[in-house]
């Protein structure tokens, strides 16, 4: 089986759930003896090819429609040399014309050279779901009611196997900890200071929801949160929030960082709670942050929607409900001063991202393709 994956944006830094989910779905697939190859664009300025974990990626300037038409050239080049079976394109989620006329011209492609096509949706369009008979094939990440007989779920691939060994006192002093501290760490991927951007980091990933539980966490012994969001590397941003926390006093609970680098897996490790306040709503959504915190045997703090719900039961972390300050404080607390809970949702944690590990769902994935 030979497979093309086209996408926007499919490049280090490894921080968006629409893209290690991908990457680790193609890694999977090239490491079972299925030849990968990945067209997508990135933040360089000259189209060049490298080869990680067996899988082949190109990658095209992005950034300008002049860029875009040349990932386009790269990819009915593909299709025209005969060397794919199988196209898997992954768009953005807005519904806009760029955006849906990307997804039907590439599948004129590959019907013009008699090539598969799925569409793999992360957080949308959901529009596409509607029309899944114009695909060989629709992935969604769970369940959806609007399904058709050609829309298959493909649970998202999480690698638990982090080879790693987390030096404790380094990484207190690189962000900022006192020796001693129990570590509380919230994560979000947003790239670009918007105010779109950053109402959503506020009302949908539960930024807000969280500053509120702050002055009752104030109450923790020796505790402070790691807020990591790449936007804060902008002055105005960082200053925008830092005004927020001091205006309430809890400029000393939270510690802010622009990244985290390559140490999402060590500081996971050491966290004594994963924070994960979501309020989405979206269509073939999956949380990754939350799975990649139970594979390092982080307690999660979350809540209870569908969007979550969906992947976990309601033991396998403290669930609360969207918006609820209150709550989300009980439950961190409860985390942080009852150590036998604490070790429970370890277990059960690693346990459950076990289920989305490339043993787990890699067979299944190769099982579909080949049905496409």
């Amino acid at each position: 089986m030979r497979l093309l994956i086209v996408t926007p944006g499919m490049h280090p830094p490894w921080v968006d759930g629409r893209i290690t989910s991908l990457k680790t779905f193609a890694e999977t697939l090239a490491g079972q003896g299925v030849t990968v190859q990945v067209l997508t664009t990135a933040n360089v300025e000259k189209t060049h090819s490298v080869e990680e974990k067996k899988v082949q990626y190109k990658l095209v300037p992005g950034g300008s429609s002049r860029n875009w038409f040349k990932l386009f050239q790269y990819y009915a080049d593909y299709c025209a040399k005969d060397n794919v079976d199988i196209v898997i394109y992954r768009p953005f989620a807005g519904f806009n014309s760029v955006n849906v006329g990307s997804i039907i011209l590439f599948r004129l492609v590959t019907l013009f050279f008699r090539k598969s096509f799925v569409l793999s949706l992360w957080s949308g369009p959901k529009q596409m779901v509607k029309i899944a008979w114009l695909f060989s094939g629709v992935f969604t990440t769970h369940d959806i009611r609007e399904k058709s007989g050609n829309v298959r779920v493909i649970p998202p691939i999480v690698d638990g196997s982090m080879d790693f060994k987390p030096v404790k006192d380094q990484l207190f002093s690189k962000f900022g900890f006192e020796k001693g501290k129990k570590i509380g760490l919230f994560t979000y991927c947003g790239l670009v200071e918007s105010e779109g951007l950053w109402n959503y980091t506020m009302e949908k990933r539960g930024l807000r929801t969280l500053i509120d539980a702050g002055s009752s966490l104030l109450e923790i012994p020796n505790f402070q949160i790691i807020v990591s969001i790449p936007f804060l590397s902008k002055d105005s941003a960082r200053l925008k929030l830092q005004k927020i926390l001091e205006e309430r006093g809890l400029e000393k609970l939270f510690v802010l960082t622009s990244s985290v680098d390559d140490h999402l897996y060590e500081l996971l490790s050491l966290s004594s709670v994963y924070i994960y306040p979501v309020n989405i709503e979206e269509i073939s959504w999956a949380p990754i942050s939350m799975i990649e915190a139970f594979a390092c045997g982080t307690p999660v703090v979350t809540t209870k929607i569908p969007a979550i719900t969906n992947f976990i039961s309601d033991d396998d972390a403290l669930l609360t409900s969207p918006g609820d300050s209150d709550s989300l404080a009980r439950s961190i607390k409860t985390i942080i001063n009852d150590p036998m809970l604490a070790k429970k949702l370890c277990l059960k944690g690693k346990k459950k991202a076990e289920d989305f590990g490339p043993e787990a769902v890699g067979e299944q994935v190769q099982n579909i393709l080949e049905q496409v």
